[in-house]
């Protein structure tokens, strides 16, 4: 009766199932197989309801979820429905209790019937007697069976279904959102664990400085006569001080996104040189020792020769702060070691689709800048989270800022910035890449 009640439908079949074993008794039955059957004319939809459970194959499931007109659903939540129920067509309903106990030790027994005469089923038994065995074993787990084609009992099973079906639906909803919460929870904790590191940080960058200032201030007030060998150290700390106080601000404007560029056309290669002889200056006058900084491709001082200037688009406080953050690592890092600077313009050849492309004005033009040292190289373990806030704080001092706001300033003119330990061995170098148009 049932696979003639699927065969009739016209234009709906709902089923619910009380357990996946059911549905799986059901598959072999041939009951899903007619349910194919009736959808392939694709004027008949159907949905399925059933508990969420172990034991079924989930590549078959995923293959009858790609039937066109077929919708399944699974219970992620216990219940108590303990019948198989179908409804066709809105009219007709058919409701088969199914007896679990005695469903379990069919299938055992229906294993167990495969497993001893397997591929020899053929020579003992025909195709026929086999079904006929099924058919008498699966009539012991069904019990009462109730058919209706009164419209008040079929419209009543209807409502069920579509309560239990947008149900599923809710709770999917639930978890989702549940799930969505839980990142949220994560990402504040994680927020907060990073400002709570930062403000510590942040209270210790200040409070060294600021005692130093302070020691050097009151000896200068006690001698009444002013000495170099204090002064150096208090505007030491001062520039310390000025940059901790730009590092906060421009992180500040990068979580706000509020990140203003102001550009202007101007020569890279000079704006290099100023942060080097800055960075060599300040070295020897705060340090007492000259940074070791070499300039890479010859002498970066001719201004005569406007061939050899690379202009770019920028903001050009912003690119300089870039620059003196990545050289000043590099010099920290490397200590006694040598730090070297190059910069290359490169054009980089874009293919048009379908082939090469000759055309010079659609290639992209574009600037390198890399830094080299041979200090101690990157840690392995840092390198996933290299240019993330507060990325290398503990282990050579600083706030954790720069590196971070480098790349962000780096990409918001459109290019990109990297890092790799060199080949030798010793120390790493760090590269970044400004579009340009001239």
């Amino acid at each position: 009766m049932e696979l003639n009640l699927i065969s009739s439908a016209v234009s709906t079949i709902e089923f619910i199932f009380s357990s996946t074993k059911a549905f799986c008794n059901q598959q072999r039955l041939g009951t899903i197989q007619a349910l194919e059957d009736v959808l392939a004319k694709n004027t008949v939809s159907a949905r399925i309801l059933m508990p969420k459970a172990d034991g079924y194959n989930e590549e078959d499931f995923q293959r009858l979820k790609k039937i066109n007109g077929l919708d399944i659903r699974y219970f992620n939540y216990n219940s108590d429905i303990r019948n198989k129920t179908l409804i066709v067509d809105r009219s007709e309903s058919l409701v088969i209790e199914i007896n679990e106990e005695v469903e379990q030790g069919v299938e055992v027994d229906i294993a167990q019937e495969e497993k001893t005469h397997g591929s020899i089923t053929s020579k003992t038994k025909s195709k026929q007697q086999q079904r006929e065995k099924e058919i008498i074993s699966f009539n012991k787990i069904i019990g009462l069976s109730t058919y209706s084609n009164s419209r008040s009992t079929v419209l009543s099973y209807a409502a069920m279904f579509e309560t239990l079906w947008n149900e599923t639906e809710l709770y999917e909803q639930i978890r989702h959102s549940h799930s969505k919460l839980e990142n949220a929870n994560e990402q504040l904790e994680c927020q907060y664990k990073n400002q709570r590191d930062f403000v510590n940080i942040a209270a210790h960058e200040i409070r060294t400085p600021a005692q130093s200032i302070l020691g050097y201030a009151e000896m200068l007030d006690m001698e009444h006569i002013g000495s170099k060998e204090y002064v150096i150290p208090i505007l030491r700390n001062a520039e310390r001080l000025r940059r901790l106080t730009e590092d906060v601000l421009h992180l500040a404007k990068i979580e706000s996104q509020t990140l203003k560029l102001n550009k202007e056309q101007f020569c890279l290669r000079k704006a290099v040189l100023l942060v080097v002889q800055d960075l060599i200056n300040q070295s020897s006058r705060y340090n007492g020792k000259k940074a070791n900084v070499h300039l890479v491709d010859g002498n970066w001082e001719r201004g005569a020769d406007r061939g050899y200037d690379i202009i770019v688009e920028a903001d050009k406080q912003r690119i300089i702060q870039v620059i003196s953050n990545i050289l000043s690592n590099a010099i920290r890092f490397a200590k006694e070691g040598d730090v070297s600077i190059g910069i290359e313009r490169k054009v980089r050849i874009v293919e048009a689709d379908g082939g090469k492309n000759n055309d010079n004005d659609n290639n992209s033009k574009e600037v390198i800048v890399s830094v080299k040292d041979t200090g101690i190289g990157i840690d392995p373990d840092v390198f996933p989270r290299l240019f993330s806030k507060f990325a290398v704080t503990f282990c050579r001092g600083g706030t954790g800022l720069g590196l971070f706001i480098s790349k962000s300033i780096v990409e918001a003119h459109g290019g990109k910035i990297w890092a790799e330990n060199n080949t030798d061995g010793k120390g790493a170098t760090f590269s970044f890449i400004l579009p340009i148009n001239y």
